[in-house]
C-alpha cells in the first residue's frame, strides 16, 4: 500500500500542469480484457471501465505524459474439483494505475497515438467452495503487482465536441496470485506472470 501511495504521488507530481506549455486531455473508456497464456488458464475475458489523463508538452512536439486508472472484473468461473463433488467458484478483479510517455501525430480531426506505461496492478482473488449444502470461502487475497504495457490507437473528431478514442494495449504483470484448489479441496497458492490484451473504446475531452 505504501508503494501504491508513493507511485500516485510521483505520478501526480510528474503531470503537474505547466500552463505555458501543456495541453490536457481526459477521457472515460470501456475496457474488454482478453487474458493470454497462463492467465487464460485461471480466468476468463474481463470487462470494466477506466479513465486516462494526458499532458501534452508543447516543447516536445507530439510527446506527452499520460496516466491511466482502470477497473476490471473477470466474471465468475465455475469448476468441479477433481475426484470430488465440490464446485469451485473463482472471481478475479483488478485495479490498474499506470504512467508513461505517449506519442501522437495526425491532422486536425484524426490522430494516432502510441504509449509505453508501467505501474501498479492490484488484484483481488476470491475462491468459494460449494459442497451442495452451503457455500464457504476457501481463499480471499488482495495482492499488489508491478507490470508494464504498450499500446496504440486512434482518435477521431466525431463532430460532437469530444473525440472518439479507440486503442489496443498489451499488458504484462508480474507475480499475480493464481490460487487453485487441489484434489483434496485444499487451496494451493502460486504466482504467475499474467499477460493480457485490452481493447479500449471511449471519448476524449481536450482541456487547455
Amino acid at each position: 500500500m505504501k508503494r501504491l501511495i508513493l507511485l500516485i504521488a510521483l505520478g501526480l507530481w510528474a503531470m503537474a500542469p505547466n500552463r505555458a506549455q501543456a495541453q490536457w486531455t481526459v477521457g472515460p473508456h470501456v475496457l474488454i480484457s482478453f487474458p493470454n497464456s497462463d492467465f487464460a488458464n485461471v480466468t476468463k475475458t474481463g470487462g470494466g471501465f477506466g479513465i486516462k489523463v494526458a499532458r501534452k508538452v508543447s516543447a516536445l512536439g507530439g510527446v506527452g505524459l499520460r496516466g491511466d486508472f482502470a477497473f476490471l472484473s473477470y466474471g465468475r468461473d465455475l469448476r468441479l474439483v477433481p475426484n470430488t463433488f465440490l464446485v469451485e467458484q473463482k472471481r478475479y478483479q483488478a485495479l490498474r494505475l499506470t504512467f508513461g510517455p505517449q506519442f501522437e501525430i495526425g491532422t486536425r480531426n484524426f490522430k494516432v497515438h502510441a504509449v509505453a506505461m508501467g505501474g501498479f496492478f492490484l488484484f483481488k482473488t476470491d475462491i468459494n467452495i460449494n459442497d451442495g449444502f452451503q457455500v464457504f470461502n476457501a481463499s480471499s487475497d488482495n495482492e499488489a503487482a508491478l507490470g508494464w504495457g504498450i499500446g496504440g490507437g486512434f482518435m477521431y473528431d466525431i463532430g460532437l465536441g469530444p473525440w472518439l478514442d479507440v486503442a489496443v494495449e498489451y499488458q504484462s504483470i508480474y507475480n499475480v496470485p493464481a490460487p487453485q484448489v487441489d484434489q483434496t479441496g485444499q487451496t494451493i497458492k502460486h504466482d504467475i506472470t499474467a499477460h493480457e490484451i485490452t481493447l479500449k473504446v471511449g471519448v476524449i475531452f481536450f482541456l487547455k
